[in-house]
């Protein structure tokens, strides 16, 4: 934690805590990106990817060019991470992308809803998947 935050009510500090982390430049650059890799608004509520480079990040995928491709856009490493990023450069990681449910445009990480639903004192244990719909592309499926 940064000592401008040292001062913070506790439920605060607990906020930054629960992140992911910070970047600490000059050699590794980070951002989170939309689809078409734009930066997302650093809101600590928009979804995107997380996307790097640093000098030490291998090059490709030995024998995996499609992989390769996929995952190395305009200079970018993409991880595949789900995250959002916050106005003090704060990250925080919310779910894998496959593991993300795309609905009405908006990204919806699984393991936000699991933790939500597992708060319930009859849930013992839940699990999260999209499935497809006609209006919203895809929903969330848990028992009702």
């Amino acid at each position: 934690m940064r000592p401008d935050h040292k001062d913070l009510p506790p439920e605060r500090k607990n906020e930054i805590y629960l992140r992911t982390g910070i970047v600490i430049p000059p050699l590794v650059q980070l951002r989170v990106v939309d689809e078409q890799d734009r930066d997302v608004p650093k809101d600590g509520k928009t979804i995107g990817e997380i996307a790097v480079r640093a000098p030490w990040l291998f090059r490709e995928y030995i024998g995996d060019p499609e992989k390769t491709r996929n995952a190395w856009r305009n200079g970018w490493f993409h991880t595949g991470d789900a995250a959002v990023w916050f106005p003090d450069n704060y990250v925080k990681i919310a779910d894998r992308l496959k593991d993300v449910i795309k609905s009405g445009g908006e990204w919806i990480p699984s393991l936000r809803l699991e933790d939500l639903i597992s708060t319930h004192p009859g849930v013992n244990m839940v699990a999260v998947v999209g499935i497809p719909h006609e209006k919203w592309g895809v929903r969330g499926l848990w028992p009702l």
